[in-house]
């Protein structure tokens, strides 16, 4: 990493029922997690287990992040696993995102407002599962809000299912220009299922100006809407 970079690395450190405004925040660098839980934590708007920002690089493998949710008597509580604003690429390797709740984003909120276009990759049985939004994206909810910005989602032997919203049940997608894109990638062995939407989207809702690519050997089934 660079000069002005920090490195962290937690490893086997569990972070239980902790209540703030953002429970888990990582500073700005490259960092990684393993082998560790995010559990029962609580946050007010933000993140209920962790807040990634300021283009802050994170690699998250064989952990579980859990039981978290947000708060917000606004109705614009975000990322009840995971809040991502403006981070660098987001890796989840062999990794559980559980039974989390928000009003958008259960699992995982991805907000991109500049051009640095992170990719957010899910692979090696990575699960995104059980989590609730009362809004949109259950599982996840991806926003480029910034013109020429652009979020990549990669699924690669990675799971999203069993997630619940009133719409984009597994994925939301909503951008703010033309010019701000989203692409989805299923990649080898992805698979989206069971996830249910009170309106739109069981498996995936993706509102404008996102592309989707599938490979041959995807499955996806049994979402409803």
């Amino acid at each position: 990493s660079g000069q002005n970079q920090t490195y962290t690395v937690i490893d086997g450190f569990p972070i239980y029922r902790e209540v703030s405004e953002k429970v888990t925040t990582m500073p700005e660098g490259e960092s990684s997690i393993s082998n560790t839980t995010i559990g029962d934590n609580i946050a007010n708007g933000l993140g209920g287990g962790m807040y990634i920002g300021g283009g802050h690089c994170l690699r998250i493998s064989n952990s579980t992040i859990t039981d978290n949710r947000v708060e917000d008597s606004s109705g614009n509580g975000q990322g009840g696993g995971i809040v991502a604003y403006t981070c660098g690429n987001l890796t989840l390797d062999n990794t559980k995102i559980i039974a989390n709740k928000a009003d958008s984003g259960g699992g995982i909120f991805l907000l991109n407002t500049s051009g640095n276009n992170p990719i957010i990759t899910l692979k090696n049985d990575t699960q995104v599962s059980e989590n609730k939004a009362s809004g949109y994206g259950g599982g996840i909810y991806a926003w480029p809000s910034a013109k020429n910005a652009s979020l990549r989602i990669i699924l690669n032997r990675a799971s999203i299912s069993n997630n619940t919203s009133a719409g984009g049940s597994g994925i939301f997608t909503f951008s703010s220009s033309e010019k701000a894109r989203i692409s989805i990638e299923l990649q080898q062995d992805a698979v989206l299922c069971n996830n249910k939407a009170t309106s739109y989207g069981g498996g995936i809702y993706a509102y404008n100006y996102t592309d989707i690519t599938a490979a041959t050997d995807i499955a996806l089934y049994n979402n409803t809407a």
